[in-house]
């Protein structure tokens, strides 16, 4: 794999975002959101509990039922169990078949588990049922790029913004791929386009540094090397 695989690849370990479901429904004696603001503190074991009282009550209906089960699932992947969590994730599905952010989290656990293909299969069945999920889109097109599979991987960045305009990431990877693919003005365009969004995001700044390099404009590269660094970027191979 060349060099700027790994670094899609290590952008894929920051991208993959732990999504819990909306507003609790009622019943579970408010347990669900307690679990949700906990969830949002990062205390995910106070917020599993809190999700596990709530399917314990006996108060829930089926749609509610299912969502403490997503929600749980997401604490115990954070928690480090994402076979637990993948039970979880199934349950709520055999509770609601189209449930796009089951399968979403399920795919996440996928790649812990490293399952890529199970993983690819679950972003697959997301998309099929909720067609504007820009995370899913971001999140396939990050393991198509694993798999090498860079025009798929570009492919699934670009529907990603035209559900998410305003999704730096998804530039950002774009510009990976771009780079990866042998575009580098391509991908300036792409990094220009994350930093206006997120001015201080680092990998953005570095990667853009790279690009340049490959252009010949190198005060260009050198200006955003420094500032990549003064950012905290602290990956090595950046000459």
């Amino acid at each position: 794999m060349r060099g700027s695989a790994r670094y899609c690849l290590a952008l894929c370990l920051a991208a993959l975002m732990l999504l819990a479901g909306g507003a609790a429904l009622a019943g579970g004696s408010g347990d669900i959101e307690a679990g949700e603001r906990a969830a949002a503190r990062g205390r995910h074991a106070e917020a599993e509990a809190a999700y596990s009282r709530a399917l314990a009550s006996g108060q829930l209906n089926r749609q509610g039922k299912a969502l403490a089960l997503n929600n749980r699932g997401v604490a115990r992947r954070a928690l480090g169990r994402p076979r637990e969590a993948l039970a979880d994730y199934a349950a709520a599905l055999a509770l609601r078949p189209r449930y796009a952010q089951a399968y979403y989290n399920a795919a996440q656990a996928r790649l812990d588990l490293k399952e890529p293909l199970r993983a690819l299969s679950n972003y697959n069945k997301a998309l099929e049922i909720e067609p504007a999920y820009a995370e899913a889109w971001h999140n396939r097109g990050i393991l198509w790029c694993s798999l090498g599979s860079w025009q798929r991987g570009l492919a699934d960045f670009r529907k990603a913004l035209q559900c998410k305009p305003d999704f730096a990431l998804a530039y950002l990877n774009a510009g990976n791929a771009r780079l990866y693919l042998g575009q580098p003005w391509r991908a300036v365009a792409n990094y220009d386009a994350a930093l206006k969004l997120r001015p201080s995001l680092a990998a953005a700044h570095a990667r853009r540094a790279r690009a340049y390099g490959q252009l010949g404009l190198k005060d260009k590269a050198r200006a955003d090397k420094a500032r990549a660094r003064e950012l905290g970027w602290r990956e090595a191979p950046l000459n």
